[in-house]
């Protein structure tokens, strides 16, 4: 049933360029979590828990503050609670999952698996769970992973890096589920303030049995105290904060194909911090990410906009009246 959208909610292309610069300015702070993670004297758990830890309050806070979140614009009612713990359940299970990916494999490998979000955002899609990915997302997607190939190398193959690799597609599958339980919930008119809240919150509980199971470590000293703090708000406040906002205006699979950027930006920043210096190959894998971020980041055409329709069966109230003004 369809609903008549405020001239507010018609300005769609205003709406989509601040969107979309969320959806990149969110990239950019993630591809940056991982060479704090690398330089943090912490072990991965613990930075991982801290992350969430220390998050919490800021959003806590916030969502206070919106006593009217920007909510229920389009239905009365609140999200299901099972679409929270989703939400908190698959975050959780992702950083938990990446984090131990990183032990028991290195961080490039790590990264790459990760970042495979993508393809499962695609499966999830095609069994009907959420948008319908259109056949330029897979001409893209297959770009932008080619480039992250050239940008951190094939992993070498090994035994003992089994547990990893299948950790890293853990990560991959979880935070997919993340990024659609988050579009949903954006969907019922949940605000980025009360997502946020409900997920650092719930996976700082979730996360605790492994933080303790590692000693409980806290920062030694004052650099490693920064550190945390600059992990936390670049992987958490705005790097997960600002993509919770652009989700309402992307399908999920366009979202999860631009953080492809993530890599990109941590191999760069690596170059700079740490003397990492990029090879040839390398500079050609960031070309090949930043090409396909452009081809999908542009306007969908007719045609596309009706192949990534989601399966009338998946569909809310809520999602659809969110579709009607868009």
């Amino acid at each position: 049933m369809s609903r008549n959208c405020s001239p507010q909610e018609e300005s769609r292309p205003d709406r989509r360029v601040i969107a979309l610069s969320a959806l990149f300015g969110g990239g950019l702070c993630l591809g940056v979590a991982p060479v704090i993670v690398k330089a943090v004297e912490l072990p991965a758990e613990a930075s991982a828990f801290y992350r969430v830890l220390l998050a919490a309050p800021v959003f806590a806070a916030w969502a206070l503050v919106q006593k009217r979140a920007a909510a229920p614009k389009l239905e009365s009612k609140r999200p299901p609670f099972a679409l929270i713990f989703f939400a908190v359940a698959f975050f959780a299970a992702d950083l938990t999952a990446m984090h131990l990916s990183i032990r028991m494999t290195d961080v490039a490998v790590a990264t790459l698996l990760t970042n495979c979000a993508p393809f499962f955002v695609g499966l999830f899609g095609m069994a009907g769970f959420t948008d319908v990915p259109t056949s330029r997302f897979w001409k893209t997607l297959f770009i932008a992973l080619g480039g992250i190939l050239l940008l951190v190398g094939v992993p070498k193959a090994s035994f003992e890096e089994t547990g990893g690799v299948l950790l890293g597609l853990a990560a991959a599958g979880c935070y997919a589920g993340y990024l659609i339980s988050v579009r949903n919930l954006r969907a019922y008119g949940a605000s980025p303030a009360h997502i946020m809240a409900w997920v650092t919150v719930g996976s700082t509980v979730l996360i605790a049995p492994i933080f303790i199971y590692v000693g409980a470590p806290l920062p030694a000293d004052l650099k490693t105290w920064v550190l945390v703090i600059a992990l936390t708000f670049s992987g958490q406040i705005a790097g997960q904060g600002l993509i919770t906002v652009a989700l309402r205006s992307f399908p999920v699979s366009v979202a999860s194909l631009t953080l492809l950027i993530q890599p990109t930006v941590a191999a760069v920043v690596s170059w700079l911090a740490l003397g990492e210096v990029l090879s040839f190959i390398q500079l050609c894998g960031v070309a090949l990410v930043l090409l396909a971020i452009a081809g999908m980041s542009v306007d969908r055409t007719p045609k596309e906009v009706s192949e990534g329709r989601r399966p009338s069966g998946f569909n809310t109230s809520a999602s659809h009246a969110y579709e009607d003004c868009q």
